[in-house]
């Protein structure tokens, strides 16, 4: 985001696009889930500029690989994420999910959230935390 506002008046749009084609490509792991979380945190970022448009491609690759993370990963951390730092992150990533992922997405992050009653509590206590006003 700093070379952004160094290079304000420099057409990034290549640059922007070629770090997110990369990101997308990166191997998911079960120690993916910062990487995936900073993701949706420069996403939101980079939409807030509104210098390069929808990123309509690049969002429904991240809601894909967000719930890919997710699967590769336990209920308890993504619980622990929820109720400790990083939830907002959390739950921005959740929200791109939502809005830009497929059906098929969608029900699979869905899946996830419901195995554990833990869990589904964590993240509804999660949006109903960072909503307030």
């Amino acid at each position: 985001m700093d070379m952004i506002a160094v290079y304000a008046e420099t057409d990034l749009s290549n640059v922007v696009e070629a770090c997110l084609n990369f990101l997308h490509r990166v191997n998911i792991t079960a120690q993916s889930l910062p990487l995936l979380l900073n993701r949706a945190h420069l996403l939101k970022k980079l939409l807030d500029t509104n210098k390069f448009g929808s990123l309509q491609p690049s969002l429904v690759e991240f809601a894909a690989d967000f719930v890919k993370g997710l699967g590769k990963i336990s209920h308890h951390t993504s619980r622990g994420r929820l109720i400790g730092e990083g939830k907002q992150q959390f739950v921005l990533a959740t929200a791109f999910v939502i809005k830009y992922g497929t059906n098929d997405v969608r029900a699979k992050f869905g899946k996830h959230v419901i195995k554990s009653m833990g869990l589904f509590s964590a993240f509804i206590n999660a949006i109903v935390s960072i909503s307030e006003p």
